[in-house]
């Protein structure tokens, strides 16, 4: 299956694997996703790591998704802050993800207004322990994180 394009919002629903995933956030939005692990692949997550990266997009201040990272943009790393293994009688093993909204406009060198959100690129992955014969990596979500402004919230 081919995974859908980074800017498509049409196609990109936190909760339907297509390939790409949207998380719209208000400026003083804080979100816990849950990522869980199909248990035939993944029934011991115990020794891989996750690693969870939000990049800055090149924002043009009118709200337009963007195709392409910001040129002056850094790595954000985004903290994984529960995890389950093991999986058990629920059948998946999974792990949270912190999104902080104002932490990433800290980063970010555009802000959002109330008709003109930005944008930042967010990928998780999860690889094999380094000490494996040929470790293996997934990109297990790529997508966009959407910040708006909120007229109600102030900051």
């Amino acid at each position: 299956m081919a995974r859908s394009r980074l800017n498509d919002k049409a196609k990109m629903k936190y909760g339907d694997d297509d390939g790409t995933v949207l998380f719209s956030l208000t400026e003083a939005s804080k979100l816990k996703p849950r990522l869980s692990f199909n248990s035939t692949q993944f029934a011991n997550i115990t020794d891989y790591v996750i690693t969870a990266n939000v990049l800055e997009g090149d924002n043009d201040g009118q709200g337009t998704m963007p195709t392409s990272y910001s040129p002056t943009a850094t790595m954000i790393t985004i903290s994984v802050v529960n995890r389950k293994d093991v999986a058990d009688s629920d059948g998946n093993a999974y792990v949270e993800l912190y999104l902080d909204a104002e932490a990433l406009l800290t980063a970010f060198t555009s802000s959002p207004a109330i008709d003109a959100p930005v944008y930042g690129f967010i990928g998780v992955t999860i690889s094999e322990p380094s000490s494996t014969t040929n470790p293996q990596r997934w990109e297990i979500l790529r997508g966009q994180v959407e910040i708006v402004q909120s007229a109600t919230v102030s900051t």
